[in-house]
């Protein structure tokens, strides 16, 4: 059956893709199960980020420029969470009095006890 100009060709990068999106909805599924107490902010934007791979992936896999639309918004989505929470975590290590640790740099926001010395 020959391709039509509204299908096109799945690469390995979709592939990769698809498992990525996968991956993050497990491990956010994982976390908030075990450990969501722990960390409750930073494991919902971990969901978050989850569905916003979702959407991205399968946004990508169709064909019209509809959905091109919505996965750029989603990337564009992701890719402002990232560097909002990036730049809140450093701006708020920097007003700490603990030195960052990376063990639990992903907890600095949540608690202020995180990279205590006791916890180091």
């Amino acid at each position: 059956m020959p391709r039509t100009a509204h299908h096109r060709r799945r690469t390995p990068a979709d592939h990769r893709l698809r498992n990525f999106a996968i991956s993050a909805t497990a491990r956010a599924g994982y976390q908030i199960a075990t450990h969501f107490s722990d960390a409750p902010v930073a494991y919902v934007l971990s969901a978050f980020a989850a569905v916003v791979y979702i959407v991205a992936t399968i946004s990508l896999a169709k064909p019209d420029a509809r959905w091109a639309l919505i996965a750029t918004v989603a990337i564009c989505i992701e890719l402002v969470g990232v560097l909002v929470i990036g730049a809140l975590s450093i701006f708020i290590r920097k007003g700490s009095s603990t030195p960052p640790c990376g063990a639990c740099l992903d907890k600095a926001m949540v608690t202020s006890r995180c990279c205590s010395p006791s916890s180091a």
